[in-house]
Formats: C-alpha cells, structure tokens, sequence
C-alpha cells in the first residue's frame, strides 16, 4: 500500500517497488553456495539499473502467480555453473527449486562492502510466500524523475510515509 500511495501520491516519483531478502544456500549439481535472495519486481530491477547479460527478466504473469523462477548473478554463477551455461538449469534455493531465467551483468562491490553480484533474484511474492512467510516488504527503492528536485521528493516522501504511520510532529520516525 505505501509503495502504490508513493507512486500516486508524490510528484517526481518515476517509479517505486518494494523488495525483501533473505539468506538461503543455493545449490546445483551437488555444489552448495550460501548467498543472498532478493525478492523483487522488473520495475525494481530497472530503478537499480540491474541489466542482463543473457535471458530475460519476470513476466508480468511470473510475477503476479508468484512463480518460481531466478535471475542469478555473476558471483553465484561462478561458483555454480562455471563450466557450463546456467539459462534453463534448475537451481534450488533451499527446499525451493527454480528454473534460471537470467544472468546479470556484473555490478561488483557496493558503497558498504558487499558483493553485489552474490544474488539470486526471484519475484517478490515467490519469496514472501515461499521463504519469508509474510506480505511484508523489506524496503522501498524509489526512481526519482531526473527533473525533479531529490531533496523536495525526498521530503515529500517523509512527510507521506509519517502521515500514513500517524507519526506526530516531534516523534521519531520509524524504521
């Protein structure tokens, strides 16, 4: 509901998704790999400029349906398919399997140290359901139009999200 309101609600927001993770070990042809699971949408995808370097992304059907179905990245693929092409192999994460849809092109380290391209993507709702057992979302990562002003989105944002929170004026925010 918060990342609809935002879509509607606040100008200069190009696009919003929710997403959650997890940590889960992945595993195939009996080579296990503990990495991280991002459950999110294409529009979430897209405002992190995650981009392919071969398959495809989430049908709007495998998103809704809650499908199985994984995008991996450079390091998983490294350490689990590094003779042989992963598009169309099964992947099971956890007591989940999934066949793999795509690969991403390498994003490397991130601002805090983390590898980046250590992920296995799957449809938000596939692992709320499937591994997290809630409808909750994690974050928001929110697409600003470049004409806007960040700070002004950003405070309109803040202003929304406590309204929504029946934050009073003077109280903390909650995280």
């Amino acid at each position: 509901e918060d990342v609809m309101a935002m879509r509607e609600q606040v100008g200069g927001i190009a696009a919003a998704a929710g997403q959650v993770n997890s940590s889960v070990t992945a595993t195939a042809d009996g080579i296990n790999w503990k990495t991280n699971l991002t459950g999110t949408t294409d529009e979430g995808m897209h405002i992190q400029a995650m981009s392919l370097t071969s398959g495809r992304i989430f049908t709007p059907d495998e998103e809704t349906a809650a499908k199985s179905v994984c995008i991996i990245g450079e390091t998983v693929r490294k350490n689990l398919f590094s003779n042989v092409d992963p598009l169309g192999r099964e992947l099971r994460l956890g007591g989940v399997s999934c066949p793999i849809i795509g690969e991403l092109k390498s994003r490397g380290q991130g601002g805090m140290g983390n590898d980046q391209d250590d992920v296995v993507l799957m449809p938000l709702p596939a692992v709320q359901r499937q591994f997290l057992g809630t409808t909750d979302i994690y974050w928001i990562v929110v697409g600003v139009n470049p004409s806007y002003d960040n700070t002004a989105v950003t405070a309109d944002l803040s202003a929304l999200l406590r309204e929504r929170r029946h934050i009073a004026p003077g109280q903390d925010d909650d995280l």
